[in-house]
């Protein structure tokens, strides 16, 4: 695994250097994963504007497409989870993911979706749909 902390010229320019597509006005905050990346970054697209809180990782195993204007919470995590299978994971414009959110790989992800903290992705998520997390359904079932 590759921990990108400090980066001369910001995350983004590191990013490009190794191969992955990085749009203009993208924000990283310190430290950034990347694992299953031997054959560079390529596998890594982000469209203009998307911005990621502290200590995500992208497992580059297979594509990760992250779309314009994308807000994405610390620790959260695309890729990396056997349970379901392997394929490109797809994230819309201008979704929100809270922290601690799990990406499973081959999930699509719709525009503006909104993503509860510490909920774990294995199926795909229309445009537009709020998922929370099993706890917080709980409570609220609770009253």
């Amino acid at each position: 695994m590759r921990q990108l902390r400090r980066a001369a010229g910001g995350h983004a320019a590191l990013l490009r250097q190794h191969g992955a597509r990085v749009g203009p006005g993208c924000s990283f905050s310190s430290p950034l994963y990347i694992t299953n990346a031997a054959a560079g970054f390529a596998n890594l697209s982000i469209e203009q504007g998307a911005r990621f809180g502290p200590a995500v990782l992208f497992d580059l195993s297979s594509p990760v497409h992250i779309g314009a204007g994308v807000a994405v919470s610390a620790r959260c995590t695309f890729g990396g989870d056997a349970r379901a299978g392997g394929g490109a994971i797809d994230i819309g414009a201008r979704s929100v993911f809270e922290p601690a959110v799990t990406v499973c790989p081959g999930v699509t992800i719709g525009e503006a979706a909104w993503i509860g903290g510490h909920s774990v992705i294995v199926n795909d998520v229309p445009a537009g749909a709020r998922v929370d997390s099993p706890a917080l359904r709980d409570l609220n079932a609770r009253g």
